[in-house]
């Protein structure tokens, strides 16, 4: 079982700060580990930034400014392993794949993905930073992931696992 403590943060990255993409470098001063992860969600591309866009089927909690308070919500809700575990397979949404980072440091991690994503500040492209469950080979648990209520930009809906594999075909 993966180890959940207040030093370390969960997050769940599909896109850019994913391995091998433009953005994974932020990521470099507070990764601790990356593994393999799903999720349900709806996946698209978002034309004028070269990024892809997530919406999800649910949340727990809303991201805020409060970083501790964040932390301590992502940590209780692992710890109790709160609320059911989307196991099968939800009508309208896909399962995806992405990563599921742990970083150190996580009140200074925040600060530098909110500002790349747009959270709390009103830049575009403007993502919300949610909790979401997801699943990995360890079982599932709670992690923190950027993504959007509606999709406002230029966009296509990618019907692929990945927003690699969507890249692929572009």
């Amino acid at each position: 079982m993966i180890s959940v403590n207040e030093q370390t943060m969960f997050m769940l990255v599909y896109g850019t700060l994913k391995r091998g993409f433009r953005n994974h470098h932020l990521l470099q001063p507070y990764l601790h580990s990356i593994r393999s992860a799903s999720f349900w969600g709806k996946l698209y591309h978002l034309h004028d930034y070269e990024c892809p866009a997530v919406i999800f089927p649910e949340h727990l909690a809303q991201g805020s400014g409060d970083y501790s308070h964040d932390l301590r919500i992502q940590m209780g809700l692992n710890q109790q392993r709160h609320g059911l575990f989307p196991e099968v397979e939800q009508e309208g949404w896909t399962r995806l794949s992405g990563e599921l980072v742990e970083l150190q440091n996580p009140r200074e991690a925040f600060v530098v993905l909110d500002q790349l994503e747009g959270f709390l500040c009103e830049e575009s492209p403007s993502y919300e930073r949610i909790l979401i469950p997801v699943h990995t080979d360890q079982g599932w648990l709670y992690a923190w992931a950027y993504g959007m209520d509606t999709i406002p930009y230029s966009h296509s809906s990618v019907s692929k696992e990945t927003w690699t594999e969507a890249c692929e075909v572009h």
